[in-house]
């Protein structure tokens, strides 16, 4: 089960595949190459054009508006300067401090891991034991039985 609903997990899993996938990685790749189409971007432009000039007031700014947007459509489509071969780019070796956060994230991540497989075997040895001691099940506390089942077992990882 999933989440706080109890949704069984192939469900969760699949309905997750298909919407990402399938439906947000194909309206991604259509935004993309719209946004880098120029013809596109230039017939859109076209129709905002026509659309703002019938709008009152909004006239007499347009075309300061377009010249402002030609500028800055101009600046960012500008193909860069070719960089000569000859030219030696210096390296720099001073890493240490983004190396100290990548293992940081390395640690978080091997944790987080950690931590969810042992929920997740606590879990599986808890369900397992209440299908066989339904009796305990009233008395007990999940933290007691799940205390019970982890000594039992021998699984030695402390929950937080």
């Amino acid at each position: 089960m999933c989440g706080q609903f109890g949704i069984p997990f192939w469900n969760f899993f699949l309905a997750t595949l298909i919407g990402k996938a399938v439906i947000k990685a194909h309206i991604q790749t259509v935004f993309i190459i719209s946004v880098c189409n120029n013809q596109l971007l230039d017939w859109i432009e076209n129709e905002f054009i026509w659309v703002f000039s019938h709008i009152p007031g909004f006239a007499s700014v347009l075309p300061k508006l377009i010249a402002n947007l030609h500028a800055m459509k101009e600046k960012y489509l500008k193909a860069p300067h070719p960089v000569s071969p000859n030219i030696q780019v210096p390296i720099n070796y001073n890493v240490k401090f983004f190396s100290v956060f990548k293992g940081e994230k390395v640690g978080f991540l091997f944790y987080f891991n950690l931590e969810y497989c042992g929920v997740a075997h606590a879990h599986e040895l808890l369900c397992e034991d209440s299908k066989f001691n339904r009796a305990d099940i009233s008395e007990e506390t999940a933290g007691q039985r799940a205390s019970r089942i982890n000594k039992k077992d021998g699984f030695r990882h402390t929950m937080k």
